[in-house]
């Protein structure tokens, strides 16, 4: 079977061949988004994963495993992070996923990419 994408976020993640559709890509999109790091994201996506998304802390991410490392830093410094999925949905003529999410925590845990700042996201 050919490699199915998912959108994250407006980004296009490149499956594992043969990947289950909605489920793999909910799966995936979870992972990311749950700071479970790249062990477990690339379990659905392929290891050279381009990933692009708008925003200027993502524009030096070229690869997911990029990002997925920085969400791990930057989830050290919010011990409270939490992912509220605003949508989901699936192109079924594409086979693509559609997510989108808001961030919230608060910035207080040691080891982030900065000192902790008490402020909340």
């Amino acid at each position: 079977t050919s490699s199915q994408l998912l959108s994250l976020m407006g980004t296009e993640i490149k499956m594992q061949r043969g990947a289950g559709g909605f489920a793999v890509a909910k799966l995936c999109f979870e992972a990311v988004d749950g700071v479970k790091g790249w062990p477990e994201i690339s379990k659905y996506c392929v290891e050279d994963c381009p990933f692009a998304m708008h925003g200027l802390i993502s524009q030096d991410k070229r690869m997911l495993k990029d990002w997925a490392k920085f969400l791990e830093t930057f989830g050290n410094g919010f011990p409270e992070y939490e992912a509220e999925t605003l949508f989901e949905g699936w192109d079924e003529k594409r086979q693509v996923g559609l997510f989108a999410a808001n961030f919230k925590g608060k910035h207080t845990g040691e080891g982030g990419v900065c000192a902790p700042t008490g402020k909340t996201l």
